[in-house]
């Protein structure tokens, strides 16, 4: 059987970590795998109950992913659900890949390997298909028991009823243009899923979606899809482009490109003109986590680091941020935060050379626009805004600095 029990989301409008283990209750915004999916796993962390759930069938997934473990993908769904995986075309990025010769996976899975275009699939999102809603979720995770057990992942949700279930739903610009993005996103990557049968008009974040490639800045800055310019012309659209409040808050688990002139042409094509804040371990914030060995997911280019603050929170000590966070947000938490899978480096946002700019990445995320935020973040964001010494100043230094 395929039911599952999931608690409707049809706002979209809080952002939510994953519940990993050494996460006390000072941030609720969380939600364990079984919370997302509706289906039980075997871990500690994820053996939460809500009871305010509703029955229904799970009859198809689309899971897109750079890292992924076959038999992790067939613990958390139920026996039966037809799986679609875009991946990376490299098999050494994969666990468990011979697992799917057996002639009962065969049919159950398909495999897209990411082969149309030069480039890293980094973004993650997944469309999760039940008899009544589709769920779509961009986050951070890939679909491996350390990314979700033992790090702290962004994870973005909603969902989307059928279109004969929508009856008090206007349209609008937001609304079409998520749509539209996904639309145009399936059909690059040759993946089939009708999107008609569902209503999209409650949707109220941004997509902004990479792909790989050489791109003419002029065809970008004329309404196009990806990536930074999309970003830049919503926040203006909003009234956020040279917003000088407070400064830009980035906590990503890859740092790049901090010295170089790079990162002013990025916060110019964003119009953000505001100090900008790095979050991101100290060697003694890692050595003191729960996975020490697992650092090998974080480094930073070498550089300097007068805007590089550590990443070490009271509230849950010892966790990893694998979330990738660009938040600015006013006294009174009105504000913006950027979600998905961007690190902070030209392999995401791209690397401007000239009229073109190279993507080197597929990637994904979400713009959040809020009002009184009412939702938690997993780094001391109010402490960093206002009081916070840089790395230099603390005698710190940030984790794992490459060439």
């Amino acid at each position: 059987s395929n039911q599952c029990k999931i608690k409707p989301n049809q706002e979209g409008n809080i952002l939510y970590f994953n519940n990993v283990d050494g996460m006390n209750n000072s941030i609720r915004n969380t939600i364990t795998l079984p919370e997302l999916i509706g289906f039980p796993t075997q871990h500690p962390s994820d053996a939460r109950v809500d009871v305010d759930t509703i029955s229904t069938t799970l009859q198809r997934v689309i899971f897109t992913t750079m890292l992924y473990d076959v038999n992790f993908i067939l613990s958390i769904l139920p026996p039966e659900v037809p799986i679609t995986l875009l991946c990376p075309k490299n098999e050494h990025r994969s666990i468990g890949l011979n697992s799917l010769s057996d002639p009962q996976l065969v049919s159950r899975f398909q495999l897209v390997p990411f082969q149309r275009f030069k480039g890293l699939l980094h973004g993650k999102l997944w469309f999760l298909q039940y008899d009544s809603y589709l769920r779509v979720v961009v986050h951070s995770a890939n679909l491996l028991p350390i990314d979700w057990f033992s790090m702290t992942q962004n994870i973005w949700f909603q969902d989307f009823p059928l279109v004969g279930d929508a009856l008090d739903a206007i349209s609008t610009d937001d609304s079409i243009d998520f749509k539209t993005t996904l639309e145009w996103f399936l059909r690059r990557v040759k993946i089939s899923l009708d999107l008609d049968q569902y209503s999209f008009a409650r949707a109220r974040v941004n997509l902004i979606i990479s792909l790989p490639g050489r791109f003419p800045i002029s065809k970008l800055q004329n309404g196009s899809s990806l990536s930074l310019w999309k970003l830049g012309k919503k926040l203006e659209e909003r009234g956020f482009r040279h917003w000088k409040l407070n400064p830009l808050i980035v906590q990503t688990s890859n740092v790049g490109s901090l010295g170089s002139n790079w990162l002013d042409v990025v916060l110019s094509v964003l119009g953000i003109n505001t100090q900008i804040k790095v979050v991101y371990p100290s060697e003694t914030t890692v050595q003191s986590s729960l996975h020490p060995s697992e650092g090998w997911y974080f480094n930073i280019c070498k550089g300097t680091y007068n805007n590089v603050y550590d990443c070490y929170d009271d509230r849950f000590p010892g966790l990893w941020l694998h979330s990738k966070l660009y938040i600015q947000e006013d006294d009174n938490r009105n504000g913006w935060c950027f979600s998905g899978s961007q690190n902070l480096s030209k392999s995401a946002w791209g690397n401007i050379e000239g009229e073109y700019v190279n993507m080197r990445n597929f990637e994904i995320g979400i713009l959040l626009f809020y009002q009184n935020r009412q939702f938690s973040y997993p780094i001391p964001i109010d402490t960093i805004k206002n009081e916070a010494k840089p790395m230099p100043e603390t005698d710190s230094h940030p984790w794992n600095i490459v060439s």
